[in-house]
């Protein structure tokens, strides 16, 4: 886009970086903004993931302890 010496447009673009982060943004050097992208998981996917393993082996062991009841009647 060309403007002329005085002129102002809002200029709209889409950008995507695969790393959290603040990004600085530059039109022919001039700083003209900047832009952060957040970690979408974080954390907590670590968090859920040990819940699910931990619940996983919690129903493991109630199914282990049913069957050794049924099979002593």
């Amino acid at each position: 886009m060309t403007l002329a010496s005085g002129q102002s447009r809002t200029l709209t673009f889409d950008v995507s970086r695969a790393e959290p982060g603040t990004y600085q943004v530059y039109v022919n050097g001039t700083p003209a903004g900047s832009f952060t992208v957040s970690d979408s998981f974080g954390s907590n996917i670590i968090l859920v993931g040990s819940s699910l393993c931990l619940l996983g082996a919690l129903f493991i062991a109630i199914l282990m302890v049913l069957r050794r009841r049924q099979s002593q009647f």
